[in-house]
């Protein structure tokens, strides 16, 4: 499972150190048309889209409240986005602008500080919390502040930048509090047609010390440019051997930056051992049609029209169990193919709920 959540992690924090992945959280499943979501909304003119949901949940019943609010633009893009909804009033906003080319250029986030209960739930009090500017370009960095309530001013915290060397691409983030730490990836395609990005994290911060700290890596496969297989590889393996080919290297103590420092230079030059891949399989349009995981696999029951239908996840607690339905999902859709509701069931903790969504249009 922990593999599992690993990967599903990777794309997002690829995607807001690069700028290549929408930061919103989907209102519904990613893939739920077949096809890009902005595109989908900007040809039926959506101007806002509002989620609903009811139900049950460990035996306590939920009334019907909003769940979440998006504004888009007409290229079908997320520009405002309301969530995380307590006691009557959302929590949290988001703001993204995006440049000529239409990258994400910045995005900020807002928490509510409304002293009571806003019946409008749109909020009337927003105090900005983080903004992140991202680095569209080769040569233009990004950087990450965070609003000082005391000066009210923006205060720069992290500096991002992104450069290729060969046929390697780089992207470092850097602490500008407090020290000059920070993390790397390092993304490289391999002789066996997989995509590496090696995740470097160097410390301490308030020492000043820029050594290597618990590098974790990670590799995908794709075809026809969509994700066939992804995985977490070690390297420990690799690592005995090397030692074992090497006897005049000492052998350094697990967790140590000596460690750390051998493992990277290992795997620089190493295959690594995949831990449970994830695979994905595509219908002949490459809609997404199944998640297969160690203990666990996700199907997408599609229409004729490539919509989501329905989506089953089954799994295994122990190595030994039989998979067992922990969670489903059924869609319908409105007569211009926007989903109307989404019907939701988890095993695991007794949810039970439904979900309505609802349009505005330009």
């Amino acid at each position: 499972m922990l593999s599992v959540l690993l990967l599903r992690s990777l794309p997002a924090l690829l995607g807001l150190l690069v700028a290549s992945a929408n930061p919103f959280e989907p209102l519904a499943p990613l893939d739920i048309y077949g096809t890009d979501p902005a595109g989908y909304f900007r040809q039926r003119r959506v101007r806002e889209v509002t989620v609903l949901a009811e139900g049950y949940y460990r035996g306590q019943r939920y009334p019907r409240r909003a769940l979440a609010v998006q504004q888009l633009d007409r290229q079908g893009r997320v520009v405002k986005e309301w969530k995380h909804p307590n006691q009557g009033r959302f929590s949290t906003l988001l703001e993204s602008t995006y440049d000529a080319a239409g990258q994400l250029n910045s995005l900020t986030t807002y928490q509510n500080n409304t002293p009571v209960a806003d019946t409008s739930l749109l909020g009337t009090q927003w105090q900005p919390e983080t903004r992140t500017h991202y680095p569209v370009a080769p040569a233009q960095d990004g950087y990450n502040e965070h609003w000082n309530s005391a000066t009210g001013a923006w205060q720069r915290t992290e500096a991002v930048r992104r450069w290729t060397s060969h046929d390697t691409t780089y992207v470092r983030t850097t602490n500008m509090v407090g020290g000059t730490c920070g993390n790397l990836l390092r993304t490289y395609p391999t002789p066996d047609g997989r995509t590496r990005t090696d995740y470097l994290m160097t410390g301490h911060c308030f020492l000043n010390d820029m050594v290597l700290v618990d590098p974790q890596y990670f590799y995908e496969r794709k075809e026809k440019g969509r994700v066939v297989e992804m995985g977490i590889l070690h390297f420990e393996a690799a690592l005995q051997g090397y030692l074992h080919q090497h006897p005049e290297v000492p052998a350094p103590t697990k967790g140590t930056h000596a460690y750390s420092d051998l493992l990277d230079y290992v795997a620089h030059r190493a295959d690594g051992q995949a831990d449970a891949p994830l695979h994905n399989t595509y219908d002949a349009q490459g809609r997404l049609l199944r998640e297969t995981s160690k203990y666990q696999y996700t199907s997408y029951q599609r229409n004729a029209q490539g919509r989501l239908q329905g989506t089953e996840l089954y799994a295994q607690r122990l190595p030994t169990d039989t998979p067992a339905r922990e969670h489903y999902s059924a869609f319908s859709y409105q007569p211009n193919g926007l989903v109307a509701k989404e019907e939701r069931s988890e095993q695991i903790n007794g949810l039970a709920g439904i979900r309505y969504y609802r349009y505005r249009y330009y």
